[in-house]
Formats: structure tokens, C-alpha cells, sequence
């Protein structure tokens, strides 16, 4: 799945097992989101705040 959310706030947004394939989030406000399980290959992170997210391993981002 192509898309460009880069710059966008998806800060608390739960994105649980959601396809970002080869998505634009770089400069993306990811603070706080859940990724768990989100499909990232490929994807463009440049940038992007992650304090406090959830990655896709469960682990969370300080």
C-alpha cells in the first residue's frame, strides 16, 4: 500500500495490523500511536517522532 502520510499527526492513533507497505512517514508525528503488528516494509521513517509508540514487536519507543 502506497501512501504519503508524511508530516501528518497520528499521534494515540491505533494502527494495529495495518498495511503501511512502502508508505510516506517521514516527519510523520507517530507519538504515542500503536504499530503493533503494522506491516512497515519499506516504509520511509525518516524523521518521524516516535516517543512512546508502540513498534510492531510490542516493544516500546523511547
Amino acid at each position: 500500500v502506497r501512501a504519503n502520510l508524511s508530516e501528518a499527526d497520528l499521534s494515540r492513533t491505533d494502527l494495529k495490523w495495518s498495511n503501511l507497505s512502502f508508505a510516506n512517514l517521514a516527519g510523520a508525528n507517530l507519538r504515542g500511536a500503536n504499530l503493533r503488528g503494522v506491516k512497515l516494509h519499506k516504509a520511509n521513517l525518516t524523521g518521524a517522532y516516535l516517543q512512546n509508540t508502540k513498534m510492531p514487536d510490542g516493544t516500546i519507543q523511547d
